[in-house]
């Protein structure tokens, strides 16, 4: 989920941006999957990181 860069650096990768946006399940190492099979998504069709701003 991080990418390092040197010189202790470190960025984060694409996969720890949507395990902050609740979109990865870093346990299993896939996309979390709603029971109605969207893909971290609320009742309005919005991700977590869209449905706080």
């Amino acid at each position: 989920m991080l990418t390092a860069l040197g010189n202790g650096v470190y960025i984060i990768s694409s996969k720890g941006e949507e395990y902050l946006d609740g979109e990865w399940d870093a346990e299993a190492e896939r996309p979390v999957v709603s029971a109605e099979g969207n893909k971290g998504e609320n009742e309005n069709g919005e991700t977590p990181a869209e449905s706080e701003s």
